[in-house]
């Protein structure tokens, strides 16, 4: 069974912004363990997603408490980075290099920007 989980940020992407707030959400899913930030480019939407496997189909509730709850965590936590990208107020390369100043490890070809 395939249970999928998806949650929208609470704040529009600007047409103008759309090509930097999909290089940042790229960048961005690297460090996601589970899920991923997608950008609906048709609603001028950012969404994590998450799909996770079950081999029964009676879900354990608290599994399902569980999913969401690691949902809300990654949309509330990245939701300050991407924000400013997807309002054209900052670009994706200000936004990693600030993470890298602050420590946060990327693979070698996004930390060579």
């Amino acid at each position: 069974i395939l249970f999928q989980l998806s949650m929208p940020l609470p704040f529009p992407v600007q047409e103008s912004a759309m090509a930097d707030t999909a290089l940042l959400l790229h960048t961005l899913n690297l460090l996601v363990p589970v899920g991923q930030f997608i950008l609906s480019e048709q609603e001028g939407l950012v969404v994590f997603r998450a799909i996770l496997t079950h081999t029964d189909y009676d879900l354990a509730p608290s599994l399902v408490v569980e999913a969401i709850h690691m949902a809300r965590y990654f949309a509330t936590q990245f939701a300050t980075l991407i924000e400013p990208v997807a309002e054209g107020k900052t670009g994706h390369l200000q936004i990693i290099a600030a993470l890298i100043e602050q420590g946060v490890q990327f693979p070698t070809i996004v930390s060579k920007l």
